[in-house]
């Protein structure tokens, strides 16, 4: 009986009747699917409710004040007019450049399902968990900045000197730095080291 049942069960084994009892009860690919769609939406919810903050952060360093007196120049400068009168539609130029919506939606889309897959990836070559996740989150945020290096670029000239045109800011970046590369990722370096971070 026990021959019996042990050839029972390798048969059942052979046939994929057995699971293994430390897989996902989904297929992968829908739980990167899924993390990815999340990671989007947190990323769009993210500019919808902070990029007043980011704009501020940059007027700060462009005046060389604290943030208070950042949201208030912002505030004079969009939500009155030149007579004094209130402009209250003037609020959305708070969420300016709004170039930085597909910045932030691509990049926490991308991140934890790509950091998971680089990290798997780098477990298995036998690099350990500790160097694993430490390599898989580098590469992750390399290819993170790669995506969206160049809209971060962009949001900075549109948000700090106004400039409303793709070409005219990369124009600008190509003068200061003479590459073609290194002028459209100009800032990419930095972007990936706060995302590494």
């Amino acid at each position: 009986q026990a021959h019996m049942a042990a050839a029972a069960a390798a048969a059942t084994s052979s046939s994929g009747g057995a699971r293994d009892p430390g897989a996902l009860p989904f297929p992968t690919a829908l739980g990167y699917y899924a993390l990815a769609v999340n990671g989007a939406k947190g990323g769009c919810t993210k500019y919808l409710t902070l990029q007043y903050l980011n704009y501020a952060r940059w007027t700060a360093q462009q005046h060389s004040c604290n943030l208070p007196s950042a949201l208030g120049i912002m505030a004079r400068t969009y939500l009155f007019n030149a007579e004094g009168q209130l402009r209250p539609l003037g609020l959305f130029k708070l969420w300016w450049p709004y170039v930085t919506l597909v910045n932030e939606t691509v990049h926490w889309g991308m991140k934890v399902p790509l950091a998971m897959q680089l990290y798997s990836g780098c477990r298995e070559a036998g690099l350990g968990p500790h160097l694993g996740l430490f390599l898989g989150v580098a590469a992750s945020s390399a290819g993170e900045a790669v995506v969206t290096g160049w809209s971060e670029r962009f949001g900075v000239h549109m948000g700090l000197r106004q400039i409303g045109s793709y070409r005219e800011s990369y124009r600008l970046a190509r003068e200061a730095r003479g590459g073609a590369l290194s002028s459209a990722y100009a800032g990419a370096v930095g972007l990936w080291v706060r995302n590494f971070s």
